[in-house]
């Protein structure tokens, strides 16, 4: 049976620096993380992508509605404009 992966893509500058231990403590693994984006539309041109990726969906809910995040959550959504996908 194929193993089920939740991936979280964050289109976003700013918080990282704090955010990657939280992750990391909660079980993400960065796959990519990049300020080198070209753009294939007008529409959207985000200034750095991030690809996480979790062996769980469980994990990431525990990541990002941790206490830990949670008090530096506000320094991403006041600051920038983000988004955020989960493929699995």
């Amino acid at each position: 049976m194929a193993k089920k992966r939740s991936i979280k893509v964050i289109s976003q500058s700013g918080h990282n620096y704090k955010v990657k231990p939280i992750v990391e403590k909660y079980g993400g693994r960065y796959l990519i993380r990049s300020d080198k984006v070209i753009p294939l539309q007008k529409e959207w041109c985000p200034e750095r992508f991030i690809v996480i990726e979790w062996n769980t969906k469980e994990q990431l809910d525990a990541c990002f509605s941790s206490k830990e995040y949670r008090a530096i959550a506000a320094l991403r959504e006041n600051s920038v404009d983000s988004r955020a996908i989960i493929v699995e």
